[in-house]
């Protein structure tokens, strides 16, 4: 299965030199929605990145679809709006921002319209809040999205505390009540290196553990869940010489499930396909980013 991996990211190009244009410091989930680095983009003034999906089943042929995905960020390189469309249906996601490069608000279509959440911050960038909206299209376009009107439906509030272990975060529901509690640790070098979190009422709880490589890179999030009897996820990621991510590989209670392969293009050393490998069925999803638009 290497060699056929590999395979496919000779025919996009393959290796990547010097180009960072994906972050992954925090370890989030990399799937079709990657987090870019603002700088890489504003740097590079990318406007848009369009990709094409293609799907290849075991022992066949790589087969193109109609289906597209499409990135659009502002002058400032943030990610302001993506699309796809798949299996017939479009869905959107918008991003607005504060000075402080901090989102605070992020609104997706669904089947019933729009879903919107609104974000505040407190002086030091900390999420102090959380509102649930409902939010109606006036024009009807789900590309262009206009706020007709807004419902608030529920809203969430945070507060921390700096503790001598660490970092300790207060979850309270929309009526101020306290629900969950939360600490992060830290080394001496200020890495992540564990998440813990409990429920108040029940017997639920998580434990999220980090680990780094040589460079300072992470190599490993591994995630244990108790609720009815405990579950793990752990993903494991792989960098090249020039520390950019190029594989994420997730394992769920100890097995070994989706592979994804980050390919670059090695003439523009900008993202080339995400490349997703269902581990036991050998079915494949292949993104390639042929289309990019610049700022002037």
């Amino acid at each position: 299965m290497k060699q056929l991996i590999l395979l496919i990211a000779f025919i996009f190009c393959q290796i990547v030199v010097k180009a960072q244009i994906l972050d992954n410091s925090n370890g989030y989930p990399f799937n079709d929605t990657p987090k870019f680095n603002s700088d890489f983009i504003k740097q590079n003034k990318i406007k848009e990145i369009k990709g094409f999906y293609s799907t290849k089943v075991n022992l066949d042929m790589i087969r193109p679809t109609n289906d597209v995905y499409v990135y659009q960020f502002d002058t400032k390189g943030r990610l302001i709006k993506e699309y796809k469309t798949k299996y017939g249906d479009t869905t959107v996601i918008q991003y607005t921002y504060d000075k402080y490069q901090n989102i605070i608000i992020y609104r997706k279509s669904d089947k019933y319209g729009f879903h919107s959440y609104h974000y505040q911050y407190d002086s030091l960038n900390r999420i102090i809040s959380k509102e649930y909206r409902r939010d109606l299209n006036r024009n009807g376009d789900k590309l262009n999205f206009e706020l007709d009107k807004t419902y608030r439906i529920s809203k969430e509030t945070y507060t921390y505390e700096n503790t001598s272990i660490g970092l300790k975060k207060y979850y309270y529901n929309s009526k101020g009540i306290l629900y969950q509690i939360e600490f992060y640790y830290r080394d001496e070098n200020n890495y992540l290196i564990k998440q813990e979190s409990r429920l108040i009422t029940g017997n639920g709880r998580s434990v999220v553990t980090y680990k780094y490589g040589d460079k300072g890179l992470l190599i490993e999030k591994h995630q244990e869940n108790f609720l009815a009897g405990k579950t793990t996820t752990t993903f494991k990621y792989e960098y090249d010489e020039n520390q950019n991510i190029l594989a994420q590989h997730y394992f769920r209670n100890g097995k070994y499930l989706t592979e994804f392969q980050i390919v670059y293009n090695s003439n523009t050393m900008l993202l080339s396909a995400i490349i997703t490998r269902d581990e036991n069925t050998n079915f494949m999803t292949i993104l390639k980013f042929s289309e990019y638009r610049f700022y002037e």
